[in-house]
């Protein structure tokens, strides 16, 4: 064999495998799947760790995630490794919501680390449990809870936040109104310059909630109505609490510029101590997570080379049938993807995911396929309040006016960017039930809740929407009236000369009047 064939060979046996001969190790618990590069022991503590901060916020808060997938943890245990995966130059932890699977990525199975990691953690408990939290509220509850640890039969809650505190009692914060308002689009939010303030008063009234002495004994009472019951915080508060936004507002400044702040030991033991299991992960699993980590929109040949990889060596590993049809449509590959997802549930797949991306792909071509795709989707993630949300817009669509109504309701509390869609499509069938006052009520209500531009005009619509229907509904009774009197002459003989052919109702051509 000539020099350049062996070096060509040895080149590609050495690729074969995204990370050559690192090892590998698996562990697995209830809730999580956890791949790592730092050995069985790491693996070990580390899905404990995770086990531990799931079961007490589960149980502290009281929000139960609905999600039935384990997610997925990946973590590294070297810098070479981290920075091939780690969509940014900065941060040693990343929460990839996944069109497949939720995942969490780390660059190592560490105390700092950790905190980072369960911060983003919080963030996929939240919004798996089936509310609608408020942007400050989860990011004020994933500030606090990112640094809670268990110490001998206690858990540890409530630690200092150093630099969010230096902030807050240093700059000047943002007012109460406007805080509780905030939302992904904000540019509050959006801009380096205010998002500092943000996340320090967030942290601080969360901490306040949680931990003070004056709210702490109300806060599940307050995290249900502004979560389950779309209750808008300032109401939220005065209901609970008996304390509009400025006294809120002032009882967090004394909270803040007091001498010390409040560190909860809460007595602990997990309801069901956590029992991983460990074992040598196989190449095949390692390339699959690496691929799934370095799939994103814009930069995704690696991903693809090492999907490509993966398919030629088993195209029946469902799990890969799943995750390349998800890189595939990242990739703007719509026709692939779907061939993926088509295989994946003929072979069994109960990723809801799959089958709600099915749905949307097949509507146009067929709503009823894409209704029984969706309804899939819903039975394999029966809380997710969105999946629901996206059903009964698709009955709607289908004229299934009593199914849509009974999905929708279920939907509720749907998710804050889906609110002003959600009563559009209420009102769209509370007209078809001639039921214009309850419609007019909704398009009022979607008027109060928009708060985009975008959402403000889509009010602005459905109101004028109603007024339309109103107008109409008139002229149809008005036709109806005239019909009825011109049947009343034409059986005494009296038919007037000035009657002509004209649209009355239903887009058929009756008789009326000029």
């Amino acid at each position: 064999m000539g020099f350049s064939r062996y070096c060509l060979l040895a080149n590609a046996i050495l690729a074969s495998s995204a990370w050559g001969a690192t090892e590998w190790t698996a562990a697995s618990s209830d809730n999580f799947e956890l791949l790592t590069t730092g050995g069985a022991r790491k693996a070990r503590a580390g899905i404990q760790h995770f086990e531990e901060v799931r079961d007490f916020f589960v149980r502290a808060l009281r929000f139960d995630p609905k999600q039935r997938q384990k997610v997925k943890l990946v973590a590294f245990d070297s810098a070479k490794e981290w920075k091939r995966v780690n969509p940014s130059e900065v941060g040693n932890a990343f929460y990839r919501p996944g069109l497949d699977r939720d995942t969490i990525a780390m660059s190592s199975l560490s105390g700092e680390v950790y905190e980072t990691a369960v911060h983003e953690y919080v963030h996929l408990l939240l919004r798996h449990s089936g509310g609608s939290v408020p942007l400050w509220l989860n990011e004020g509850l994933a500030e606090l809870y990112s640094s809670m640890n268990v110490q001998g039969g206690k858990m540890r809650v409530g630690d200092l936040h150093v630099g969010r505190y230096q902030l807050l009692r240093q700059d000047k914060w943002l007012p109460m109104e406007q805080l509780v308002e905030v939302d992904h689009q904000s540019p509050i939010y959006r801009t380096k310059a205010h998002a500092g303030m943000f996340y320090s008063q967030s942290w601080a009234l969360a901490h306040m909630l949680m931990l003070g002495d004056q709210y702490r004994p109300k806060v599940r009472e307050f995290l249900r109505k502004v979560a389950y019951e779309d209750t808008p915080v300032p109401k939220a508060f005065q209901d609970v609490y008996g304390k509009p936004l400025f006294k809120v507002f002032k009882d967090l400044e004394d909270y803040v510029n007091a001498n010390s702040i409040r560190i909860f030991l809460f007595d602990y033991k997990p309801e069901k101590p956590p029992k991983p299991e460990t074992r040598p992960a196989t190449p095949f699993e390692a390339d699959l997570a690496t691929a799934r980590l370095l799939s994103r929109p814009n930069d995704s040949r690696d991903a693809e080379e090492i999907f490509a990889r993966l398919e030629g060596q088993n195209a029946e590993d469902l799990e890969l049938t799943e995750a390349y049809g998800f890189h595939l449509m990242n990739g703007k590959k719509p026709e692939e993807a779907r061939k993926r997802f088509s295989r994946a549930m003929a072979a069994g797949s109960r990723n809801p995911k799959v089958h709600s991306q099915y749905a949307f792909m097949v509507q146009q071509e067929s709503m009823d396929e894409a209704i029984k795709a969706m309804k899939k989707a819903v039975e394999y993630e029966p809380g997710d309040k969105e999946l629901r949300y996206y059903l009964g817009c698709m009955q709607l669509h289908a004229r299934k006016y009593a199914e849509s109504l009974n999905t929708l309701t279920e939907a509720r509390p749907v998710p804050p960017e889906h609110v002003v869609g959600y009563l559009e499509s209420l009102i769209h069938i509370y007209l078809a039930y001639k039921k214009p006052d309850e419609a007019r009520n909704l398009a009022n209500r979607a008027a109060e809740l928009a708060k985009s531009d975008q959402d403000k005009l889509r009010a602005s619509a459905l109101s004028s929407e109603v007024d339309r229907w109103e107008q109409a509904a008139v002229s149809r009774k008005d036709a109806e009236e005239r019909y009825r009197k011109y049947q009343a002459q034409r059986a005494k003989g009296e038919s007037s000369r000035k009657f002509r052919l004209c649209s009355a109702w239903n887009g058929k051509r009756r008789p009326g009047w000029n």
